[in-house]
């Protein structure tokens, strides 16, 4: 051991304070510990005395095996310290998801409690404790249950549930401390020896050999693909027990029998033991390991949950519960009868051009636009249409079945406060009327689940329906004879059939439909579309054909699977009651503001009249007229998604109505100075027909600038450039912002993709 380490911490000789001549007494455990927790000890009390800085501390913590020795060791350091010297502000940091099992989380509330009364009555009053929540729109009921958001899996292609439930929470938190002091130094509890994956993590992060070293971020370069280190002003990390071994990990924390906060060690070792990591292996006193997950209980990452089972098997009374409310949240996980047609966001993508689908050189043509579809030679384009958000029936699903199975635990995983966010919601999406049926807690049993890859053809492996039959011609021999998935003699036969309709209407139409019928019904069929071109006679005709994939209960035949289908889509026709946007918000939004702002919300992103109440037409101004060109100028713009407008029909009712045309240009460009207004138009890519002389030439634009400012608008920026980039004699006459974005893009490229401009280099 270091003279130096000795002469810091012997309770013979207390640190004496310089300025003021103050004794602070070592804390006797010291004599206790190891050579290396000392020196981590050493390590930690020169950086909290650095006069260089007094950026605060935030000790990230999970009250686990590793946080609370880092914990202890911080702790430890600030007894050294005398009370004059202690300017450095210490905050233990810790998170909430509110799905922890009880143990854990009634652990983690009270070690903050703890560590908030211990720093009170030992002298610390630089030391600080909190625990943070995630937003409310964030948690469980309300991005689960309410928004439908479907939990993350291993083959999820979007898992947040850490960061919105553990990460973003404590990142917000050190945020605001960040932008109060300037900068802050994050400790966390992480080590090398937890495997081999974590050790690799650390020493991609951590730079240089600083004990406290300045937070990067880290990118890959497209073209050299190697990773970029940016570092981020006042914004620094410490990872002090990264080098403890697991040994010397438990021989540590067995040392105390009770932590210096007043938590005691056995509390800490019954959340591990029978875990894999029991502390037991290590001191030779036992050896009986199960599990170490000790997280949300609600996670669907475990393929068998090893931490419910031994909580069940160990006799606690909420296990059961809980354990059967995981398997019926992943049962409907990925079955496609309980989502929604698209995603969210590939509705934008609907009626698209794609300048590709016939050849490079439509970029430039002026005739009639190439839809995009969803599908394309009778495969899906996205490998996840089937997986959009949970449908009514399915949030209402979770809902009853997590308020009664919760009251069996006597957990809260779904609060008052998250009821009243789902209900707004479900309002707010479905149009929702609220009714005690749909709120009541009770057990809700699943059909099955009926899995589908990305041609939407059955996933035989994965579907959990009985007696699963799937149909080629759905004649009722076939389905007699065919093979049964999942049999199950005490069940019926549940045949799976195809159901193909044309529809005469566009993409964006069907989308709409489909969700009046889903409000209808709360219910969707799996369904898909082709959009089918025909050319004749110089006429190009578009139409769509639907393909529903059709299993439910009492469906036999083909007859029958088709009858269903009609059935079901004859609810598009239906009024609903609640289809129009509540007044009230509509109302709220607008009469909060100014009438000239309001007026110019409204000119921008116009609504139908019939949703305007007569207030609102009062307070704005706005007429039928105004709102019927602004609905052809906005309409028309390239970068338009939701209610495009046909060009020329556009210009042709501009030129019609000069004074409302030119006026609306006046009007949303009045606050802007000439620089904002230029950008703003080639932006949402208005066409040069639509602009009115006067504007192009009170703001600089030409015809040519705002031409391509439309096709960027409307065929993405990506998809523009990589065309020009087979087109070089294009490039001399491009426009000089064109010209920079397109050497920008070139830059950026990587090598794979670079091929193009050499091959017609050559």
């Amino acid at each position: 051991m270091h003279a130096n380490q000795l002469s810091l911490f012997e309770d013979s000789q207390p640190v004496r304070s310089i300025e003021r001549g103050q004794e602070c007494p070592a804390p006797s455990i010291l004599g206790s510990l190891s050579e290396s927790m000392l020196a981590i000890i050493a390590r930690l009390r020169e950086a909290y005395l650095d006069p260089s800085h007094q950026h605060p501390w935030i000790v990230a913590t999970s009250f686990g095996k590793d946080s609370t020795l880092q914990c202890v060791l911080i702790w430890l350091m600030l007894q050294t310290i005398p009370p004059v010297s202690r300017m450095r502000k210490v905050v233990f940091l810790t998170s909430d998801t509110g799905l922890e099992h009880p143990i854990m989380q009634n652990y983690v509330k009270t070690s903050i409690d703890r560590i908030r009364q211990a720093a009170k009555e030992q002298g610390l009053s630089n030391v600080e404790a909190h625990l943070v929540l995630p937003e409310l729109k964030e948690r469980f009921g309300p991005k689960v249950i309410g928004a439908g958001v479907p939990m993350s899996t291993p083959k999820s292609p979007f898992r947040w549930c850490t960061d919105r439930w553990k990460i973003k929470p404590v990142n917000r938190f050190i945020q605001k401390y960040w932008e109060n002091f300037g900068g802050v130094i994050v400790f966390l509890a992480v080590r090398s020896d937890e495997s081999i994956l974590r050790a690799k993590n650390i020493k991609k992060h951590k730079h240089d050999h600083d004990f406290i070293y300045q937070k990067a971020e880290i990118k890959k370069d497209t073209r050299s693909g190697r990773e970029i280190r940016k570092m981020i002003p006042g914004k620094y990390e410490c990872t002090p027990i990264v080098d403890v071994t697991d040994d010397e990990l438990w021989d540590t924390l067995m040392l105390f029998a009770k932590f210096p906060w007043g938590g005691r060690f056995s509390e800490l070792y019954a959340l591990y033991k029978d875990s894999g990591e029991c502390p037991m292996q290590v001191s030779g006193m036992g050896s009986s390991c199960g599990s170490n997950r000790n997280g949300c209980v609600i996670c669907l990452f475990p393929k068998d949950d090893g931490m419910l089972a031994y909580f069940q098997q160990r006799g606690e009374a909420w296990a059961d519960p809980i354990l059967e409310l995981r398997k019926r949240i992943k049962a409907i996980n990925y079955d496609a009868n309980y989502r929604l047609p698209i995603r969210k966001s590939r509705v934008r993508t609907l009626d698209q051009r794609d300048p590709f689908s016939i050849d490079q050189y439509s970029l430039f043509e002026q005739g009639t636009p190439i839809i995009q579809p969803l599908v394309q030679d009778s495969r899906p384009l996205y490998p996840d249409l089937a997986l959009a958000s949970f449908t009514l029936e399915a949030r209402i699903f979770l809902l009853k079945n997590t308020l009664y199975f919760q009251q069996l635990a006597g957990v809260e995983l779904v609060t008052e406060e998250d009821m009243t966010y789902i209900k707004k919601r479900w309002h707010e999406e479905f149009g929702w009327v609220e009714n005690e049926e749909d709120l009541r807690p009770e057990p809700v049993e699943h059909f099955g689940a009926l899995i589908l890859n990305e041609n939407y053809e059955v996933n035989l492996k994965e579907s959990t329906i009985p007696n699963l039959v799937v149909c080629q011609t759905g004649k009722r021999e076939e389905v007699e004879r065919g093979i049964r998935h999942n049999p199950d003699p005490a069940k019926e036969i549940h045949p799976v059939f195809y159901v193909t309709i044309d529809q005469g209407c566009s993409e964006r139409e069907l989308y709409h439909d489909l969700m009046i019928i889903h409000n209808h019904t709360r219910r969707t069929i799996p369904v898909y579309w082709a959009s089918i071109r025909k050319d004749e006679q110089g006429t190009t005709t578009f139409w769509n054909q639907l393909t529903f994939v059709v299993c439910h209960p009492g469906i036999f035949t083909n007859e029958q699977a088709i009858s269903y289908v009609e059935w079901y889509l004859s609810h598009r026709d239906k009024e609903i009651l609640d289809e129009r946007p509540s007044q009230r918000i509509i109302d709220a939004k607008f009469l909060q503001r100014s009438s000239q702002q309001a007026r110019l919300d409204l000119l921008m992103h116009p609504i139908p009249l019939s949703f305007l109440s007569q207030q609102i037409q009062d307070h704005t101004g706005i007429t039928p007229d105004d709102l019927e060109m602004a609905h052809w100028i906005v309409g028309s713009r390239g970068s338009a998604s939701w209610d495009r407008v046909s060009l020329p029909v556009a210009t042709q009712r501009c030129e019609d109505n000069i004074e409302l045309w030119i006026n609306w240009f006046f009007n949303v460009i009045e606050g802007m100075d000439k620089e904002e207004a230029k950008t703003y138009l080639l932006k949402e890519g208005f066409h040069p027909d639509i602009v009115p002389g006067v504007i192009k030439k009170q703001v600089r634009l030409s015809d040519w600038d705002l031409l391509w400012g439309y096709k960027l608008a409307f065929y993405g920026e990506r998809d523009t450039l990589m065309t020009l980039l087979v087109l070089p004699h294009y490039h001399d006459r491009l426009p000089l912002y064109l010209h920079q974005r397109l050497s920008d893009f070139i830059k950026k490229l990587s090598l794979s993709e670079g091929h193009y401009l050499e091959r017609n280099d050559k």
